[in-house]
Order: C-alpha cells, then structure tokens, then sequence
C-alpha cells in the first residue's frame, strides 16, 4: 500500500495564511462596528443608563466620528452634570456640522445653567464656523481651479476678456473667502474646553509650583504653548498660566 506523501513547504504555507485570515475575518465580524455601538448608546440613553451610554458613545468615537455621536455623548455628559465635557462634545459637534440648531441651543443652556460666558470669538473664526472645514476646503479648491482656468483658457482659446476678468475676480474672492475661514479653523485648533470644576491655574509647569487661581468646568481658554504634560493658557477674563494638559478637552484637532 501507497502512503500519502506529506504536503510540501508552499502547501502548508497557503493553508497558514487562509487559516489566518479566516480567523481574523472571523474576529473581526464579530466585533461591534459603530453603527452597533452608537444604537446601543442610543438605547442605554432611552433607559436612562447614563453611565452605559457615555461607554458605548466613547467606543463608538474610537472608531468614527460624527456631529450626531458627539451631539449624543454631550447629552449623555450633561444629564450625569459632567458640564466640561457635555460643553466640549456640544462644541466639536457645532464644528463637524456648525448648522445644527440643537446643539447650539443646547449649548447655550448648559452655558447658562452653569453661568458661564459664551466665548467672544472674533471675526475670522465667526465667519470659518459658518461651515464646516470640509465645505471650506472643498469651496477653496473649487474657487482654486475656477481661478486657474479662467486665468489660462481666455489666454488659449481667446473669448470675452471683460467676462472672463469679472470672473475671475469673483473666484478669486472666493478662494481668499475659504482661505481666511479655514485660517479661522486654525484658530478654533488653539481652543479647548476646561473638564474639572476648581482646575488650578498653576504659575510654573510643576506639580510644586504655586497656584494662584481656579478655572471651573466649561470654560473656554486658548492653549499659547506646551511644555512636557503642561499647557500655557489663557481665558476671556485675561487669566494666564499653565494647566496639566489632561485637564483641558482640544475642540478641534
């Protein structure tokens, strides 16, 4: 009788790599996607689970990001009294869709529930949260090519010369427009919000340095610069000095 002969190098090889993608196929299918994640907190909110839905909402974030996931989760962080959190998901929410009526009225209440003033932004950041960085960008591309080509079409193929120079000073405008909205973008990249009521603003980046104030939760300051795990802040009420980076939520990153 004829024994089998044992399978080659090459074969055990593909049966490795098909064994290994089916497990990994495998785990993969079976992990939650963010759909799940955000229906289930979406269902532990309903429930009143707090708690459980600011998980399944911070998951969720780990995967994707979204203005109605964070308009969620500043809820959530609102009804637990968490006012530095609900106040900075209501704001990268504004970011990611600046449109949205109930999340800004929803800031708006939690702001005067806790009596903190509205940040007093200032031209350019009004005019970049208009829209949101993607339209921006996109409407800055556009205007770009628009430019371009009514800069070079007239001059190869001729045309209406008057039409085409007013054109292209309207696209011209608004390229310069989106470009000084998305350096508004810049801005807003600077600003965070204060997560822990009574935050000590300190006079040294040291855990030893005196502490000669106290930032409470929801208020907005502007980061000026970083050194080790401080950051060097300034707020509305022309309070300086530096803070633990982990005690202050970036709006826009």
């Amino acid at each position: 009788m004829k024994l089998l002969s044992q399978p080659g190098p090459l074969v055990k090889l593909i049966f490795t790599v098909f064994a290994l993608f089916g497990i990994g196929h495998s785990i993969a299918y079976s992990l939650p996607g963010p759909d799940q994640l955000f229906n289930k907190g979406n269902e532990a909110y309903s429930q009143q689970d707090f708690a459980s839905a600011i998980d399944y909402y911070q998951q969720c974030l780990q995967i994707a990001e979204s203005a109605p996931l964070h308009y969620n989760l500043a809820n959530a962080y609102h009804e637990t009294d968490e006012i530095g959190r609900a106040v900075l998901h209501y704001e990268k929410s504004l970011v990611l869709e600046p449109a949205n009526p109930d999340a800004a009225a929803n800031l708006n209440f939690v702001r005067e529930a806790a009596e903190l003033a509205a940040p007093t932004n200032g031209l350019v950041t009004r005019l970049g949260k208009k829209l949101s960085v993607n339209y921006w960008g996109w409407i800055a591309l556009g205007g770009f090519w628009i430019s371009l080509a009514l800069i070079l079409l007239p001059r190869l193929y001729g045309g209406q010369r008057a039409l085409s120079r007013l054109l292209l000073v309207a696209a011209l405008g608004v390229t310069s427009t989106s470009a000084v909205a998305l350096y508004g973008y810049h801005q807003i990249s600077q600003d965070g919000v204060i997560l822990q009521n009574d935050t000590p603003l300190r006079v040294a980046p040291s855990p030893q340095s005196n502490e000669y104030g106290y930032l409470q939760a929801g208020e907005i300051i502007t980061i000026q610069k970083e050194h080790q795990s401080y950051i060097f802040i300034d707020n509305q009420n022309d309070k300086s000095g530096w803070i633990l980076s982990t005690e202050v939520g970036r709006i826009w990153e």
